[in-house]
């Protein structure tokens, strides 16, 4: 018999995300505009500290090593890999530039692009490497296209690390729109929406603002999982560590619907009732500002595109297993606020995850959004 249409299945390049804390490689096999993730990879390091304590961006000295062993976990086919940079070795800039020269398909827009960020970023001008998108036509007076500024001896680094483990990187990306490719690969997006995706890593907790599937705002929304850490090991009297499993395992309260309520204004006698509204009262100043800057973020996006309306937050990255969190932003933003996991198995969602047991699907959401094709 004759087969009129075969659906071709593609395995992708390897998507190498690597963080303060660790690093995850992910490989997908397309078919169609659906990806099956796997193989996964995932290792974890402590971070060296800096003199105030926290943990340091710098990578480890033997990253190559710490590389070489991901190869070994699982079975990747072929070693190019795609690899992304991170704040504070990138930056994002919105840009006001004349809607003509993207119409026109300017063969200097290249140039026009880095003599505007050389202009915004004076004295690290000449050790970037600057590149540009652009944004979807705003309803009101606004950026065009966002620039990317990222440190050029960062990106040597990185690849010479991934040389040192065997793997060939072919391409190095910025964070915000590996993201983005994730998120957009959730749900199918309306025009009509601005939808966003949160990352809380260990330092930080990162935003990305998105419309017509293009990041449109990029911004530091606050501190990361380790500063949550330390200020639930300052209420609870603990080391960092065994702070964390109690951040981890309990969460924070909820005043509300599906939450333990608190009577005379004291914490439930139950322990573990009382744990998660200690541990909100030692967050609630940082999930206050969190809450508050997604807030603005949005807003701000709203207003430059004014005939669409706020969707989705998805929450990836370490800091977003904590319990509770999606329903606590979710009250103070007035939106809907989802774990990356809670789309699978939805069926507009266009990612199937085939991961071994204990791996977070919002652990590698950077990675996965690395290994699909711009």
């Amino acid at each position: 018999m004759n087969v009129l249409l075969r659906t071709v299945r593609r395995r992708t390049l390897i998507g190498l995300d690597i963080g303060t804390g660790g690093a995850r490689a992910v490989q997908l096999t397309r078919r169609g505009d659906r990806h099956t993730i796997g193989p996964v990879a995932v290792g974890t390091w402590s971070p060296e500290t800096t003199e105030d304590g926290n943990p340091s961006v710098e990578a480890p000295g033997n990253l190559g090593d710490r590389l070489l062993g991901l190869r070994g976990q699982d079975t990747f086919r072929g070693r190019r890999v795609v690899t992304g940079v991170n704040p504070p070795a990138v930056t994002f800039q919105s840009l006001d530039l004349p809607s003509s020269v993207f119409t026109q398909k300017d063969a200097n827009l290249p140039q026009v692009v880095r003599w505007e960020m050389e202009r915004l970023l004076t004295e690290k001008a000449q050790r970037v490497e600057t590149r540009h998108w652009a944004l979807p036509k705003p309803q009101a007076p606004a950026a065009t296209a966002i620039g990317v500024a990222a440190d050029r001896a960062a990106i040597f680094e990185t690849l010479a690390h991934c040389r040192k483990a065997g793997l060939s990187c072919v391409r190095v990306d910025a964070s915000a729109a590996a993201l983005a490719r994730f998120g957009a690969r959730l749900r199918r997006w309306e025009s009509k929406h601005v939808w966003g995706v949160l990352d809380i890593g260990l330092l930080e907790a990162r935003l990305v603002l998105c419309a017509d599937d293009t990041p449109v705002l990029v911004r530091r929304g606050g501190g990361g999982g380790h500063a949550w850490t330390t200020r639930v090991a300052e209420a609870l009297q603990l080391s960092l560590s065994a702070a964390d499993v109690q951040k981890r395992d309990h969460g924070i309260a909820l005043n509300g619907r599906g939450a333990r309520r608190e009577t005379d204004g004291r914490p439930d006698r139950d322990s573990r009732g009382r744990l998660p509204s200690i541990l909100l009262g030692a967050l609630r100043n940082e999930l206050r500002h969190l809450a508050a800057e997604v807030k603005r973020s949005y807003e701000y996006v709203l207003s430059c595109y004014p005939r669409r309306q706020a969707a989705d937050l998805i929450l990836v990255g370490g800091g977003a297993a904590m319990r509770n969190l999606p329903e606590y932003l979710g009250d103070a933003l007035g939106i809907p606020v989802r774990r990356a996991s809670d789309y699978l198995g939805d069926a507009a969602c266009r990612l199937q995850c085939c991961c071994k047991p204990g791996y977070g699907f919002e652990d590698i959401a950077s990675a996965v959004g690395l290994a699909i094709e711009p």
